[in-house]
């Protein structure tokens, strides 16, 4: 594996107060043999005049221009241009150590992975603190499984599996060949595109290999796709609940996640209903009849009525208008303290 090559992909959307950071992380890897695929999403600021000037100074560097169509579509095309042996797919928002690629390397020259996932650090960018992030203890304690303990694992390592155990795309490096033979892809919805990618990971690998060390800076910012989320149509989830039940079939688990699916699907469509906006309630109301039984679609109505019951009745919340204060809703009556 002396010439092992990372294919490393970055979908960039209005990212440019960030991008040089990331982009100097990369260039200046240890580990040298790399292609770096920036796909530009349609960005409206000056992304693409940045993604431009270091295609200029490094050959590694290809840069693609797209209409914008969203992360998920980015990186579907990012794998189609790439040539490496091992896919990376960078945030570009985010930077890495100056070691990870060799790291991966030595780790993978090892081990021959289909998946190796390792460690990061959150950055918050409005006070520059860094902290270790906490997805081991995270899925320890949702899932049962101590990541900070073990050298691998697969999902038959984890309960609750599929409503519990979510993993971003970005702390992971994974074969090409294994991507492409089992057809993982990534969806285009608004937000959350990297789950039916993870889905076809976690389900067809044989397990995934851990490297026990922090080498990936993760950027917490205001205005990001995840801080900026508001109220909208997230009808786009019954898609997810589709793509779910075929990557699971596909890889011979359907019987075995049986009940974890349930669970899943309901818990999907109660989050459909739950944070989009109210004018499209009914058509996810008849939708729901569709993906949930009988006794599901019950289950789904009665959660529902009482949560809207109790914030109704009493509800408790920080309230920043005009300053930082708790506001208390009894009765529909609102007191600010």
């Amino acid at each position: 594996m002396e010439n092992l090559k990372f294919s490393v992909i970055l979908p960039v959307y209005n990212v440019a107060p960030f991008l040089e950071e990331c982009l100097q992380s990369l260039i200046n890897q240890s580990y040298s043999n790399l292609e770096i695929l920036c796909v530009n999403d349609g960005s409206p600021d000056n992304s693409l005049e940045i993604l431009q000037k270091y295609a200029a100074l490094d050959a590694r560097i290809k840069v693609f221009d797209r209409e914008n169509q969203g992360s998920g579509r980015s990186r579907n095309f990012g794998i189609e241009q790439s040539s490496g042996d091992y896919l990376s797919f960078i945030d570009p928002d985010d930077w890495v150590d100056r070691d990870l690629y060799k790291k991966l390397y030595d780790f993978i020259v090892e081990k021959s992975p289909d998946v190796v996932e390792f460690f990061y650090k959150n950055y918050y960018d409005a006070t520059g603190e860094v902290t270790p992030g906490k997805h081991c203890q995270a899925i320890a304690k949702k899932c049962g499984m101590d990541m900070a303990v073990r050298e691998s694992y697969s999902w038959k390592d984890c309960k609750n599996i599929l409503c519990k155990f979510q993993s971003p795309c970005w702390n992971k490096v994974y074969k090409r060949s294994f991507i492409l033979e089992n057809k993982i892809e990534f969806s285009d919805h608004p937000t959350g595109q990297d789950i039916a990618f993870w889905h076809g990971v976690l389900f067809f690998a044989e397990k995934i290999d851990i490297l026990h060390q922090e080498l990936y800076f993760y950027r917490i910012r205001q205005g990001s796709a995840i801080t900026s989320l508001k109220k909208k149509n997230l009808i786009y989830l019954f898609d997810q609940i589709d793509r779910t039940a075929r990557t699971i079939e596909r890889a011979g688990v359907r019987q075995a996640l049986e009940k974890d699916f349930a669970a899943y699907r309901l818990r999907l469509v109660y989050d459909a209903d739950k944070k989009s906006a109210p004018e499209y309630r009914d058509a996810i109301a008849r939708q729901a009849k569709k993906y949930l039984s009988t006794g599901d679609y019950f289950k789904f109505q009665l959660k529902k009525n009482i949560n809207r019951f109790l914030r109704t009745v009493f509800n408790f919340q920080k309230h920043f208008g005009g300053g930082r204060k708790t506001r208390i809703t009894v009765l529909g009556i609102k007191f600010d303290i």
